[in-house]
């Protein structure tokens, strides 16, 4: 099999969008490709870092609000609730 054909048959096999891809296709020969390979694992692995850390829905936004920290319904102080 072609270099160029093996790394195309690669790429398209690679479960990503096409943009996030395009660094791969500048290799013409399995060493490039490898090396092109390894960048693009450290590109992909820092975005789902960040788009994990940053994915917080609205449910915790609203428990990192203020207003939503306990507070006593007798003496209104934060930081507790009054018995029951």
């Amino acid at each position: 099999i072609d270099d160029l054909a093996l790394i195309t048959y690669i790429i398209q096999g690679i479960p990503d969008q096409t943009n996030n891809k395009s660094i791969l296709y500048g290799a013409n020969n399995l060493f490039k490709f490898k090396q092109k390979l390894k960048i693009y694992e450290k590109i992909k692995s820092d975005l789902d870092k960040n788009k994990f850390q940053n994915n917080k829905g609205p449910f915790m936004k609203k428990m990192e609000n203020p207003k939503y920290d306990i507070k006593c319904y007798k003496c209104n102080a934060p930081g507790h609730k009054a018995p029951a």
